[in-house]
């Protein structure tokens, strides 16, 4: 289950999220844990019925890592600042092949705020990648 495969993930949105300096460090990839938060966006399953056994390969983490990783990124305003910069060099706007952004139901505004943030970069960068294919 990839949304984007690992090295772009590992170029265009890891240098922008923040990391543990000192302390508590993830014991999965940053990467991995990217792509589960995609896949939650992408398939609109809730964080309850997150698949992690198939989408973690060394160290399965539970939904709730997962989440918590992706509560920590919302509330620092790191999801928007990766995709205001995506946005800002490649492109104007993105919507998906139905006009509509790929957020699910979700209670808080951060989190809705986010959704939207990644529906966008996601759907930018598949664009991207599809456009060096062709030049």
């Amino acid at each position: 289950y990839q949304v984007l495969d690992k090295d772009t993930i590992k170029m265009e949105i890891l240098p922008h999220l923040s990391v543990a300096k000192r302390g508590y460090t993830t014991k999965s990839q940053l990467v991995e844990i990217v792509n589960a938060i995609l896949y939650n966006l992408k398939t609109g399953i809730q964080w309850a019925y997150l698949p992690v056994s198939s989408l973690f390969s060394e160290v399965v983490l539970s939904y709730k890592s997962v989440f918590w990783h992706f509560r920590k990124w919302c509330k620092n305003g790191e999801w928007q600042e990766i995709t205001m910069t995506c946005m800002m060099l490649r492109t104007n706007a993105w919507m998906d092949s139905y006009r509509t952004l790929l957020n699910r139901f979700d209670t808080t505004i951060s989190s809705w705020m986010s959704f939207n943030y990644i529906a966008f970069m996601v759907i930018l960068l598949k664009k991207v990648k599809k456009r060096k294919k062709f030049r």
